[in-house]
C-alpha cells in the first residue's frame, strides 16, 4: 500500500514539476502514510470492541442456557419421581410390593439431574 501511495506521489510530482520538490513530496507520503496509520489502528480498536461484545454476549447467553436447562432438567426429574410415585402408590393400594424395583433405580434417578446440569454445564463452559 505505501508503495501505492508513493507511486501515485511520483507520477503528481512529475506531472506537476515545477510545482512539488522532493523534500515536498516526501511530506506528503509521510502524511498519507500516517492518514492510513490512523484508520488501521482504529479499525483495529473497533475489531477489538466487537470482539469483547461478542464475548459478553456468549457468556450472558451461555450462562442462560445453563440456568434454564438446569430448572428445565429439575422439573423433568420432580414429573418422573411424581409418575413413580404414583406407580409406587397403585402397587400398594393392589398389595404389590414393588420396592425390589423400584429402590435401586430410585437412588440412580436421584443422582441423574446433578450429572446432567453438571455434564452441560462443562459442556457449555469447555474451552474454545
Amino acid at each position: 500500500m505505501a508503495k501505492s501511495v508513493v507511486f501515485l506521489c511520483a507520477l503528481l510530482a512529475v506531472s506537476h514539476s515545477k510545482l512539488l520538490t522532493p523534500r515536498d513530496l516526501a511530506d506528503e507520503a509521510e502524511e498519507q502514510l500516517d492518514e492510513l496509520k490512523s484508520i488501521v489502528q482504529g479499525d483495529i480498536l473497533v475489531a477489538h470492541n466487537d470482539l469483547q461484545t461478542l464475548q459478553t454476549d456468549f457468556l450472558i447467553y451461555s450462562d442462560n442456557i445453563v440456568k434454564n436447562g438446569a430448572i428445565e432438567i429439575q422439573q423433568e426429574f420432580e414429573a418422573v419421581d411424581g409418575q413413580l410415585t404414583t406407580i409406587k402408590d397403585l402397587a400398594h393400594s393392589a398389595g404389590k410390593d414393588v420396592s425390589s424395583c423400584t429402590n435401586i433405580r430410585e437412588e440412580v434417578l436421584a443422582r441423574l439431574p446433578m450429572r446432567y446440569i453438571e455434564a452441560m454445564g462443562d459442556c457449555i463452559a469447555a474451552p474454545m
